[in-house]
């Protein structure tokens, strides 16, 4: 990465050039202008507003959640997936799995040794929440928060559905079988989509075989509800399988706007994050709807207990959220409504910095959704 530090780089009417030496004679333009962030080990990132080199390292912090924020068209995407590849190319033993709703990353890594798995309706995934759970990769709690959001389960039946889960969960297979055995008439009927296609597909067949890191795109899976259970059930089997085996990892979930309307899967999440700490899991989650994520509360507990968090370019509406829980000035909250596309600001652990994010030509051309 030496080589990025050399760059020509021009903000707005100003460029910087080579070491960005020239910092005191910007800080006049510049809200932020005493802080920057070099972690020892990281990636370069970026320039900052006083034009030294952003370097982040997410296993520097006291946990490794990094939440990148920013309305449509903002950069966000080009902001994770620069830190991803840096990230893979410091360490090529670092896995990588990745949710990606609209299958951007799918065609981006393709040069990381980062398989792609495109998700197709009717293919059979073995993603069974009863067997997940007997391997450890979900309590029996989080299959109930599953199950009910997947099949809109009323929260008066949702007790008697952990109560039916934990009787039969030594005594079937799978959730094919446990809604054909459940004993309430009315909880029975909402689980009878699980026994046919297309909800079949996905606990029918075997899970994949996980050793390296991978992208699970979801484009051609049309429903919403189904794109958002495989989702739920494929980062609880990941994170399990493959990432908790490895001293560092890095998890993301891209256009994590979509799972707002569910807070249970918010929730799963969350747990995911907790639970990734302790085995060096890197959570990305990356969306762009900051008011959405902070009126749920797991959401919300997301954005705040995060010790790194890129806020890019926001809408109106966006701009109390983000200001309230990261504690914005009214000047930096105004900034991030106007930020130009690739810059905003990053808080890490104590320290704030304006930054744009610095992609090579390479990566502009292989990341880039809408090319300058």
């Amino acid at each position: 990465q030496e080589q990025l530090y050399s760059f020509n780089v021009c903000l707005g009417f100003l460029c910087v050039e080579k070491r960005f030496s020239d910092a005191e004679s910007m800080k006049p333009l510049f809200f932020l202008i005493d802080e920057d962030l070099h972690d020892e080990g990281g990636v370069f990132l970026g320039i900052s507003g006083t034009g030294s080199p952003v370097v982040l390292n997410l296993w520097k912090k006291p946990n490794q959640n990094f939440v990148i924020i920013g309305s449509t068209g903002s950069g966000k995407s080009m902001a994770a997936k620069i830190f991803v590849k840096r990230t893979k190319e410091m360490d090529e033993s670092i896995p990588v799995v990745g949710i990606d709703p609209e299958s951007e990353y799918t065609r981006a890594f393709s040069k990381l040794q980062v398989e792609a798995v495109e998700i197709k309706d009717g293919e059979p995934l073995g993603l069974d929440p009863l067997r997940l759970m007997r391997d450890g990769a979900l309590g029996i709690g989080q299959v109930s928060d599953i199950i009910a959001e997947a099949y809109s389960i009323p929260e008066k039946l949702q007790g008697t559905l952990r109560k039916e889960l934990f009787l039969a969960s030594d005594l079937v297979e799978s959730i094919i079988d446990f809604s054909s055995v459940v004993r309430d008439k009315e909880l029975s009927k909402y689980l009878q989509g699980a026994s046919v296609p297309p909800d079949s597909y996905v606990f029918q067949g075997s899970p994949f075989f996980l050793e390296r890191s991978v992208i699970f795109g979801l484009r051609n899976v049309r429903s919403k509800r189904l794109k958002i259970l495989i989702s739920a059930l494929i980062s609880s089997y990941s994170i399990n399988k493959l990432l908790a085996k490895a001293k560092k990892s890095i998890f993301f979930v891209d256009e994590a706007w979509l799972f707002m309307e569910t807070p249970n899967i918010v929730s799963l999440f969350e747990n995911l994050a907790r639970r990734g700490r302790k085995h060096g899991v890197a959570f990305l989650y990356i969306t762009q709807r900051s008011e959405d994520l902070a009126k749920n509360p797991s959401g919300r507990d997301i954005m705040e207990q995060s010790s790194s968090v890129f806020l890019m370019r926001q809408e109106p509406q966006g701009r109390e959220a983000v200001k309230g829980i990261y504690r914005l000035s009214e000047s930096e909250a105004d900034f991030l409504v106007n930020a130009p596309i690739g810059s905003g600001i990053l808080k890490s652990w104590g320290k704030k910095v304006t930054m744009r994010i610095i992609p090579t030509e390479d990566e502009l051309e292989a990341f880039s959704t809408n090319v300058r």
